[in-house]
Order: C-alpha cells, then sequence, then structure tokens
C-alpha cells in the first residue's frame, strides 16, 4: 500500500517518487498512520530483499538538510564504532543519505528488532541497560568531538520558561472542540506552571554560565525510542533531534521518561558512569533539567493546544502525554524536588 502523503507534500504519491531514487525495489511498502509522533513526520515500513527499512518524511523546518547531514554523519559514526543498536541509514543512487521534495526531506534507515518498555514494566535492569547504552554512544561520540561551555539544554530551557503562554484560552467561553477534549487536564497543568516555573527558572540560572564537557547528543531520547529483546538494548531509534550538548541532557530525558523514581535515578546514572565518566556537577544537572523540563514540558503543551491552535492527528496520545507531564508534576511534589 503506498500513502497518498500530505497536501504540504509535492506530488500526489510522494513516496513513490522518493523510493525510484534507491537502488532497490521493494516489496511492500505499509504507511505507518502516527507513528511519526507529535512531530509532523510521516512514516512507511519498506519491505525489500536485504531487510525492513523506514521511510521518513521529515517536516520543514529552517536549515533541515544541512541537520540531516549532522544526524547522519554521527550515526555512521556510532555504528562504524560497532554499536549495533544503532540504524544503518540507506543512501541514494547518487549517494546521498536523504531526498528533498520542496520544503519536505526524506531518509531510510534501518527497521531495528526489539519493543520498548511501557511505563509499568520498566525494571531496574531496564533502566540500567538503556543508561548504559546511551553512555556507549556518548562514549563514541565524545571521542570524535568534544567541546566544551554552557549547556544548550539548559539555554533552551531558560528561554522557554522565560515567557509564560497566554492562559486566557482555558477560561474563555468559546473554545475549540479539540481544547475542550483536554480542558479539565490543562487547567491543572496551567495550575501546576504557576506554582513551579519561578522554582525550574532559578534553578536552571545556577547552571547557565558553567561550562560543561559538550558533545553530540540524542536531545529527544525517549522510553519509546529504546527498544529491547528482553533486558538487552537491541535498537535505538529518532536521533532526528540530535544537537551537540552536555550528556546529562539526554540522561534525564530518557530516566524522566521512564518515570523513574530518584533510586532509579541513581540506578541509572551508576550503570552509565560504569562505561563514561560522569562528573557530580553533571550528575546535578541530570535531576535540575529533569524537573525542570517537566514544567517546560507543560507550557509547551500549553501554547500549542492553546495560543498557537497547533491540530494534532491523534487527541487520545495527546492526552496520554498530558496525563503523563501530570504524573511526573505530581511526583515532582511527593519527592519535594529534590
Amino acid at each position: 500500500r503506498w500513502s497518498h502523503g500530505d497536501e504540504s507534500m509535492s506530488g500526489a504519491d510522494p513516496a513513490r517518487s522518493v523510493l525510484a531514487l534507491y537502488p532497490f525495489a521493494p516489496f511492500s511498502v505499509e504507511p505507518l498512520a502516527r507513528a511519526g509522533g507529535f512531530s509532523g513526520a510521516r512514516l512507511w515500513q519498506v519491505a525489500a530483499k536485504d531487510g525492513v527499512w523506514c521511510l521518513k518524511a521529515w517536516p520543514p523546518r529552517p536549515g533541515l538538510t544541512h541537520h540531516m547531514e549532522f544526524v547522519h554523519r554521527w550515526m555512521h559514526v556510532a555504528r562504524s564504532a560497532g554499536l549495533e543498536f544503532v540504524p544503518r541509514v540507506r543512501a541514494t543512487r547518487d549517494g546521498l543519505t536523504y531526498v528533498s521534495t520542496g520544503e519536505w526531506a526524506w531518509d531510510m534507515c534501518e527497521w531495528m528488532p526489539g519493543t520498548p518498555v511501557a511505563d509499568p514494566d520498566a525494571s531496574n535492569h531496564h533502566v540500567a541497560a538503556a543508561c548504559r547504552a546511551l553512555a556507549h554512544l556518548h562514549r563514541v561520540w565524545g571521542q570524535r568531538e568534544q567541546r566544551h561551555g554552557p549547556s544548550t539544554a539548559v539555554q533552551r530551557r531558560i528561554n522557554r520558561l522565560a515567557s509564560l503562554p497566554d492562559l486566557s484560552f482555558i477560561s474563555g467561553k468559546r473554545r475549540e472542540q479539540f481544547i475542550s477534549w483536554h480542558d479539565a487536564t490543562l487547567r491543572t497543568l496551567a495550575e501546576w506552571v504557576l506554582v513551579y516555573r519561578f522554582r525550574a527558572q532559578r534553578d536552571l540560572e545556577s547552571l547557565a554560565h558553567i561550562s560543561f564537557d559538550l558533545h553530540p547528543c540524542l536531545a529527544d531520547i525517549w522510553r519509546d525510542h529504546v527498544l529491547f529483546d528482553h533486558d538487552e538494548v537491541v535498537g535505538m531509534i529518532d536521533f532526528g533531534s540530535a544537537r551537540i550538548d552536555s550528556p546529562s541532557a539526554d540522561l534525564a530525558r530518557l530516566l524522566g521518561s521512564l518515570l523513574c523514581r530518584q533510586e532509579r535515578f541513581r540506578i541509572g546514572i551508576e550503570a552509565y558512569r560504569c562505561v563514561k565518566p560522569l562528573s557530580s556537577l553533571e550528575e546535578r544537572m541530570v535531576y535540575v533539567l529533569d524537573s525542570t523540563g517537566i514544567v517546560a514540558a507543560a507550557m509547551n503543551w500549553l501554547e500549542w493546544l492553546g495560543p498557537q491552535r497547533r491540530h494534532f492527528e491523534d487527541p487520545e496520545g495527546v492526552q496520554r502525554r498530558l496525563d503523563w507531564t501530570l504524573r511526573r508534576l505530581q511526583q515532582l511534589q511527593v519527592e519535594a524536588w529534590n
């Protein structure tokens, strides 16, 4: 089956046109509805003689193809170093790792085995294995490129917290149906943001001018992006947000996505340290970026569903993410923001 894509993509059948540029004939092409998460990406599963691949259409953004070259280069570095949980990137007939069709860009990566661990099912072994895999990836990347300076994640988070979304849409008489779907949760999130926003800003400001070791990081490592076979990590996917930053940013994102309690954080950090050093200051930043990240996530959703009026194709998925964000905020309160 072939997807007819999106009105903003060029041509009535963009996947067929893109696949024609690759040096193989696919056996089957299956569009994956809603598999691109909240980014707006479009995905297809492509079966071929040499295996199964994932064709991805990246939504438009400034500097997209330059960023894709950066991502693919570092994926290749990791795979060449023997990290088989990192997908291979397939080249076109012309030797390029991406295809441009107007504002959209496409790539094709190896379809990785394994399944992500669900929230209630994450064990200590899963947490430790995920953090060890991340440390192996960071170690390879850090050996190839190392910088020193303030954390990009800290500065981005400060910028996010500096601007409170317009919350008048919550109490307004005229609300769109999509907003009303999530009305109760959005009201509660707004209350939490008003309570914790300034605390989050203060915690981040204490780290804003400190220099850290920086190297390529995933930036958006989420529990759904780490694939397991029993307790072993056999796949890591979605490298599209990769950028230069502190490893603490990735650890905070990964451990927070697993709904880890403080004891699990310690287990994950120690597992990471068995592979790659992590200073006490970097460890502190893991906790700060996790806690402030939840406040920033709540603000993002309030902004997206309110003033920006952004539409998402999966309201149930949106509600699940809103509920997750609320649970994490409640966890912060229980643990006294330590």
